[in-house]
């Protein structure tokens, strides 16, 4: 009787879940037409948290409960509320020991005018675009908010001190009814007699955190820490102890099937740690829990995003789960290389590190950890700087991928690859072994001559049947001409060899930074067999594709076989301004006099990113394309082109609906990868 039990209780969350995100999505449209107007959605209830609902009796408060007008709440000692106003987004929580009352008033826009009356604890504000009027009152004041993030604490005599984070907000004493303007780094004290007072917060103020009671520092540190690849980042209930919880709903396909799912992806930093996890169940167009993700031990790597210590340019970083965009040296070898780019179809839980200690430079990556016993791809690179008339700095490379073959797609898990499936859903080997045993050879012969059997006779190859290894390494020197912090001019030259294959070079090459801007450019000399960035964004896609022409597999290095030798630049320019906007783009033509001089390759690579304050209502606003070669560079239907993006519309704070789509294309084939989901954030 388990087992239906557990099954309920999963969809029940589920369900409830997604009716969370389906009721603050119509909210704006809908409820505010209706009479018993819902003033808030009730987005995480921890530990003791109670709730009088129309002047009833007190019940736990469970995440989706719907708030109106005249709602009491209430936090024991271990409760923690935060709830989301339906007419704007914005959210209020509550920490242990708090009660408040929520009031509200619609406004000719159809907007609410909303209070907030604190009796008694501590009540964080987080409002970015706020609708309507929103006031918190406590025994002795009231704040008017006018988009921002602040604390009120009210002690059991009444008293209140308010500490902005961000923003500004109006104070009026209730007892005098004196106003005072108080702003960021401010905190506004007013005693029980109704007396003000404004002061900038020195730093032994304390502040509250949000389900954290971990020292400023320590939570400030960790912050900081969190700035780069983590899985959508918030600045925090208080914005300060850099702890986040994202929960997702949506809809996906996995291996052609429609799949809705639920998404929990906690943001944990701790010290200079950082630890992402993605606990995402998929569930099939009957509410069965796809079990595939969960019936193994190896599952458990594979539910995280990513674990990291220190950040880029600190003398230890060390980065494991997903990997985009990882460039050793100057790319002649790894260029923007992602183990992600199948993500959420398949999760490979990789390892960047970099080490800098004096003179000396360490970069080290690992495509999977599932893959280490054969290896998969593993990759270094070492530097050494010394000091001539001018500075110069020695590198050398080197990436390994010890079996392409591992590349192949095997959707049930039995080691055989698709093509070469007997019984695809099963077993292979089981499964013949079960038919083995229970039929005469004879009738096994008799089934495979009709055709109502495959011939289990000869036994399908499996992925530890195929074997081609791949070694790419490479020697560079680069000379700083110019060194500064917004200022920066590189010379380098390189030359690389793809193992039993060619050898190609780059001389000269150059790198530029000027403030916002960033540019390069190579001259490329290649001999036979021979291509550059062989580990590139495509990789995972191009590291081994079923030809169905020649009935086999084709690897990567087989597609050398013809490339003859080439001459040609690559050149790259890129724009990035305060975090405003972020454009990057890079081309490469390559001709083959071999073939009369008329034939050329080109490839290009572009991305861009738009801060989403630009936009209103947009949250997200990223795209990429990858053409690695073609004859036209916006040939969208060459092999191992790559082309996707990312836009996020906001439905208030807290709550963001998001796009994710992603084109690759195999042997003219698209191959599409398309997931819409529903964030929320608290």
């Amino acid at each position: 009787m388990r087992r239906p039990a557990s099954k309920l209780s999963i969809a029940s969350f589920v369900i409830r879940s997604i009716l969370i995100c389906l009721a603050l999505q119509l909210t704006w449209g809908f409820v505010l037409a209706q009479e018993g107007d819902v003033i808030a959605i009730a987005l995480m209830s921890r530990g003791e948290s109670e709730a009088s609902f129309a002047g009833g009796e007190w019940k736990k408060i469970e995440m989706g409960d719907v708030f109106h007008n005249n709602d009491r709440i209430r936090t024991g000692g271990d409760g923690f509320v935060a709830l989301a106003f339906t007419d704007d987004g914005g959210q209020i929580k509550l920490r242990p020991k708090t009660s408040v009352t929520l009031t509200a008033d619609r406004l000719q826009s159809n907007a609410f005018w909303k209070r907030a009356t604190v009796g008694i604890g501590e009540l964080f504000v987080d409002v970015s675009r706020m609708k309507g009027a929103l006031q918190v009152a406590s025994p002795t004041s009231v704040a008017t908010v006018k988009g921002t993030q602040f604390w009120t604490i009210v002690n059991k005599k009444g008293g209140t001190r308010i500490i902005i984070l961000e923003g500004q907000v109006e104070v009026r004493s209730q007892i005098t009814g004196e106003r005072v303007q108080v702003g960021e780094g401010q905190y506004c004290d007013v005693s029980a007699s109704g007396e003000m007072e404004v002061r900038q917060r020195p730093r032994n103020v304390r502040v509250p955190r949000w389900l954290s009671r971990r020292r400023q520092q320590e939570d400030l540190e960790a912050a900081e820490d969190t700035g780069q690849q983590s899985p959508g980042r918030d600045k925090g209930g208080g914005g300060g102890s850099g702890i986040s919880m994202n929960g997702v709903v949506g809809a996906t396909i996995i291996n052609g099937e429609m799949y809705q799912f639920f998404s929990l992806r906690p943001d944990l930093p701790i010290w200079r740690f950082g630890v992402g996890l993605d606990l995402t169940f998929y569930f099939d167009s009957d509410g069965n829990l796809r079990e595939a993700d969960w019936d193994e031990p190896g599952d458990i790597i594979d539910k995280i995003y990513y674990l990291r210590y220190g950040k880029p340019g600190d003398p230890l970083f060390v980065r494991a789960g997903s990997l985009d965009e990882v460039t050793l040296g100057y790319g002649l070898v790894m260029r923007r290389y992602s183990n992600a780019i199948e993500w959420p179809q398949v999760r490979r839980i990789g390892l960047f590190t970099q080490v800098r200690r004096d003179k000396i430079g360490f970069e080290g990556v690992i495509n999977n950890f599932r893959e280490l016993g054969q290896p998969g791809v593993i990759g270094g690179r070492v530097t050494y700087e010394k000091k001539f008339a001018l500075p110069v700095v020695f590198g050398a490379t080197i990436v390994h991928d010890g079996n392409l073959y591992l590349g192949t797609k095997d959707d049930d898990g039995d080691g055989v690859p698709n093509p070469f499936d007997l019984f695809p859903g099963k077993d292979d080997e089981e499964h013949i072994d079960w038919l083995q045993n229970r039929l005469f050879p004879r009738q096994i012969d008799s089934l495979i001559a009709s055709g109502d059997l495959p011939d289990i006779n000869d036994p399908p190859l499996k992925v530890g049947d195929l074997k081609e290894e791949a070694t790419v390494w490479c020697i560079d020197v680069g000379v700083p001409l110019v060194r500064k912090r917004v200022l920066s001019l590189w010379a380098y030259a390189q030359m690389a060899r793809i193992n039993r294959y060619g050898t190609g070079y780059t001389i000269p090459g150059f790198k530029f930074r000027a403030g916002p801007f960033r540019a390069g450019a190579e001259y490329r000399v290649f001999e036979r067999r021979f291509l550059p960035e062989f580990f590139n964004l495509g990789y995972e896609i191009e590291r081994v594709e079923w030809d169905d022409d020649a009935g086999d597999y084709l690897t990567k290095l087989s597609r050398l076989e013809d490339l003859g030798p080439a001459r040609g630049y690559y050149v790259d320019a890129g724009f990035a301004f305060m975090s405003l906007v972020d454009i990057y783009a890079a081309y490469q033509q390559l001709n083959y006099p071999d073939d009369g001089g008329d034939t050329s390759s080109k490839s290009f690579y572009a991305q861009g990113s738009v801060n989403p304050g630009l936009i209103p209502k947009v949250g997200l606003a990223e795209a990429y394309y990858q053409q690695p070669r073609a004859d036209n560079i916006f040939d969208t239907r060459a092999n191992g082109t790559v082309l996707g993006y990312r836009v996020g519309v906001e439905m208030g704070s807290g709550l963001m609906v998001v796009v994710d789509k992603k084109t690759i294309y195999r042997n003219g084939e698209p191959y599409r990868i398309m997931t819409i989901e529903t964030m929320f954030r608290f």
